[in-house]
């Protein structure tokens, strides 16, 4: 493993300071990555080249050779892209510390990070809560004033429970939902994170009348509040997610459930629809091709997603 030093140096009062900047470390080169950030900087007088570089620290890589260095506020999709179009167009997310993160969230401190592909179970389950995101808009559209409470990832795709009030889906609403799903993807339309005080969040969803979400919000403190928004769908959410809708090429609708409020069979019953994508229209066909997503006898217009049992 060759290692190489990464340096920024700016004039100040004609000496020579190091500026921030946040360095990669990766081990491999779409999996480990080290990011380290100089946040107070180091000053030398007329010291050396050699001087200033071991102030800085070294990016060690392997299977690249050359110098990299990244400012405070770079992203982890910044840092894969610094690296080549190829990564960058895999990358779902970052691991930051131990914390799956949005792959387009500044990075303002010292950090390990680890880019997270369609390979990674935490990249797969970021590309799953955003489909389940994206469903919302698509149920949105077709049911204005729909109430959704969680829509979270599982082992074999997503589901999200909503409050239809007394709409019942049809086996063509289905179908037109999955159909929309795939124009909203086409759009490439931006996941935003944006912060909000506990006061706007309960002033948005209380203008917005969906005591669900106002119900999550109870337990919700200042500081740890986020919206996220896609195209003209907006959430709860503390994340993460994909960088873009344009991510998702396959979708499917595989069931339609009912799902007590809260598990508590005294709540209302909500509907719960679940579903599963992929990066590649190929990985759904494979699938359907091997038997892993078969019709249901109940209706030929809904698809179940049969899981495999490992035998050894």
């Amino acid at each position: 493993m060759s290692a190489v030093s990464a340096t920024k140096r700016k004039k100040n009062g004609g000496k020579s300071e190091i500026a921030p900047a946040l360095f990669l470390e990766w081990l491999d080169w779409h999996l480990c990555n080290q990011v380290t950030h100089n946040s107070a900087g180091s000053k030398h007088g007329k010291g050396s080249e050699e001087e200033t570089r071991a102030g800085i620290g070294k990016v060690r890589a392997e299977k690249y050779k050359g110098e990299r260095q990244y400012e405070s506020g770079i992203t982890a999709l910044d840092i894969a892209k610094s690296i080549s179009e190829g990564l960058a167009r895999k990358v779902l997310a970052a691991n930051v510390n131990g914390e799956v993160w949005d792959a387009t969230r500044p990075i303002n401190k010292d950090v390990t990070l680890k880019l997270l592909t369609w390979d990674d179970a935490d990249g797969k389950s970021t590309f799953w809560h955003s489909s389940a995101h994206l469903m919302a808009e698509a149920v949105e559209a077709k049911f204005p004033g729909a109430k959704f409470w969680v829509g979270p990832a599982i082992d074999k795709g997503f589901y999200y429970d909503i409050d239809l009030g007394d709409k019942k889906l049809s086996d063509e609403d289905l179908e037109w939902l999955e159909k929309k799903m795939n124009e909203l993807a086409a759009q490439k339309n931006m996941y935003v994170r944006t912060e909000k005080s506990k006061a706007d969040a309960v002033a948005y969803f209380t203008e917005k009348g969906d005591e669900y979400k106002l119900d999550l919000l109870q337990n919700l403190q200042d500081g740890n509040i986020t919206f996220y928004t896609q195209g003209g769908f907006t959430d709860l959410c503390r994340g993460p997610h994909i960088p873009n809708t344009g991510f998702i090429k396959a979708i499917k609708l595989t069931n339609i459930a009912g799902a007590y409020w809260k598990g508590d069979e005294k709540n209302k019953q909500l509907t719960r629809i679940y579903g599963v994508t992929f990066p590649t229209q190929k990985e759904l066909d494979d699938l359907v091709e091997e038997g892993l997503i078969i019709e249901s006898p109940l209706s030929s217009k809904y698809y179940v997603v049969q899981t495999v049992q490992n035998q050894s």
